[in-house]
């Protein structure tokens, strides 16, 4: 026979199990608030822009550092094509303490007023290897850029409305630690100790700072090692430096290719200032996302997203990154002001720099 109390007790939770699903169901017309994400960029309205070269300068970057010379027409051709201003700077990524001329401008830096400009560019990129196996090229462009060497060493690079360009050289992956691994530590701590380096975002942080408040654009690239090296026995996968380029926003180029003029052409359309990538601060839902630009006059024009004459939204697999890409006759012209209206689908991850 069956125990009454015992019925009673299971009548009981059999209700209470059921409550929370009833209630669910007599809420149905309940509404759920989505968080709206508004970003705004603007295409650099300066015809200024100061160029930032790190070169590694270790013993396996002879032939890297030629090739980087010899695209050094295809690069300033645009620069004259479109009338900028410059400044073009080169300094290595030694950064060790013993180096007097660390993240010093080798021989200043040249302007349009500096006669033969592209024959002292590609003299002054090919920095020689006798330099550090600890390759800091992210800490070097930060010590270049800031003071004590903004106002002794380096100073008149760097303008406060110009735009910005660091481009960086190297066959290793950043080995920035502000000082953690110690004097006497050698290039293989930067992998057996790679817990001591600085944190990327840390480091991009520190950079961006540098350019708030200034109409000019922001842009980092890189020709550096690919994720894959096979047949390039010299390089290795330099993802500290892939991250600053997707969080900043630049072009990433492959150290292994044998003929540099594509590169170079690549990198020379990005300095001139008109960009064509924009990263978001956050994931989008991509069936949310609205694009609208206004020119220097404030004439507003249709943006649609369209692979070849439009825009499209590029997320990373691992989610450390999201990016409005514009492409052909898509891209915003100088000065133009770009807004990217979206539903927030969450927040980046943290990158994965690889050890």
């Amino acid at each position: 026979m069956s125990d009454p109390a015992r019925l009673t007790r299971n009548r009981l939770f059999l209700v209470l199990a059921l409550a929370p699903a009833l209630g669910a169901v007599g809420c149905v017309d309940q509404k759920f608030s989505v968080i709206t994400k508004t970003e705004t960029f603007q295409q650099a309205p300066s015809n200024e822009v100061d160029i930032l070269w790190i070169i590694d300068n270790s013993v396996s970057m002879v032939q890297e550092q030629t090739a980087v010379a010899n695209g050094g027409t295809q690069f300033i051709s645009h620069l004259e094509e479109t009338g900028m201003d410059f400044h073009l700077g080169v300094i290595t990524s030694d950064m060790d303490l013993t180096n007097a001329n660390a993240a010093t401008l080798v021989s200043g830096y040249v302007s349009n007023a500096t006669p033969n400009y592209q024959s002292v560019f590609a003299q002054r990129v090919q920095v020689g290897t006798g330099g550090s196996d600890q390759e800091k090229g992210m800490d070097a462009a930060r010590a270049a850029l800031t003071p004590p060497l903004t106002s002794t060493k380096n100073i008149g690079f760097l303008r406060d409305d110009a735009s910005l360009a660091i481009i960086v050289l190297s066959d290793e992956n950043d080995c920035s630690d502000g000082g953690a691994l110690g004097p006497d530590s050698t290039g293989e701590e930067c992998y057996t100790k790679y817990d001591r380096l600085e944190p990327i975002p840390d480091l991009v942080r520190d950079l961006k700072e540098i350019k708030r408040g200034s109409i000019g654009s922001f842009t980092f690239s890189g020709i550096i090692g690919p994720e894959a090296v096979d047949g390039c026995a010299d390089a290795v996968p330099g993802k500290r430096y892939a991250t600053a380029i997707q969080m900043i926003g630049g072009v990433r180029a492959n150290i292994c290719d044998a003929d540099y003029t594509s590169i170079m052409d690549s990198l020379g359309l990005i300095a001139a200032g008109v960009l064509d990538t924009f990263p978001l601060e956050n994931l989008a839902d991509p069936t949310t996302i609205e694009v609208s630009v206004s020119d220097a006059d404030g004439v507003p024009f249709p943006e649609a997203p369209d692979a070849t004459n439009g825009w499209t939204y590029e997320e990373a697999e691992d989610q450390s990154y999201a990016n409005i890409v514009f492409h052909g006759t898509g891209i915003p012209p100088r000065g133009a002001d770009i807004t990217v209206d979206y539903v927030f689908a969450g927040k980046l991850s943290e990158p994965d720099t690889g050890a």
